[in-house]
């Protein structure tokens, strides 16, 4: 919130929006698409309750998102370019492990 963490960035607020919206609908997971890792960074930092799944061709961010940021698992995918796929596979991974529900 404005109060909580000051001026924002546009980014920070599409964080931010993005976290409220997760809240508001119980989703168990957001997914993140970061080659710099600025974006995952941003999520976490409004704490969304649930895990949050950074998607990134990174190795380097990847072990920042794990090692670094609250509540951040990371994969490693060989390109961003094919999005659906990918986001499709996650989804898929995250039901299998039980941290999200079909």
């Amino acid at each position: 919130s404005l109060k909580a963490h000051g001026k924002m960035t546009r980014s920070e607020s599409i964080a931010s929006s993005a976290v409220k919206t997760s809240i508001d609908l119980n989703a168990k997971a957001i997914i993140v698409c970061s080659e710099s890792g600025l974006t995952a960074q941003q999520v976490a930092k409004f704490r969304p309750g649930g895990p949050v799944v950074v998607l990134t061709t990174s190795e380097r961010v990847a072990c920042q998102s794990f090692g670094v940021l609250k509540g951040c698992d990371a994969v490693v995918v060989p390109t961003l370019e094919h999005l659906e796929t990918v986001v499709t596979q996650t989804i898929n991974k995250l039901v299998k492990d039980g941290k999200a529900s079909p």
